[in-house]
């Protein structure tokens, strides 16, 4: 019971700690100009596309790796 105490406390600083951290970045987003917002907006943008693309060619990888480890495991499965 104690640990589940503890977790649970240490959930709620974290969220705490989240809700701040949202709280600061609404009041930084508040003072910037329209032009900067969408600025802002598109940089976001453009990290997206490139962590999509990292995360294709993870998924990718992980295929490639599952494919191989599958083809050791069963040689025969590769003849026709």
């Amino acid at each position: 019971m104690e640990k589940s105490e503890e977790w649970g406390k240490r959930q709620k600083q974290e969220l705490l700690g989240k809700i701040k951290e949202l709280e600061a970045e609404v009041e930084r987003l508040k003072k910037q100009t329209p032009q900067e917002l969408i600025n802002e907006l598109n940089s976001c943008k453009e990290k997206i596309k490139v962590l999509e693309t990292q995360l294709e060619q993870l998924n990718s990888q992980l295929v490639a790796q599952i494919e191989v480890k599958e083809a050791k495991k069963w040689p025969w499965k590769l003849r026709k």
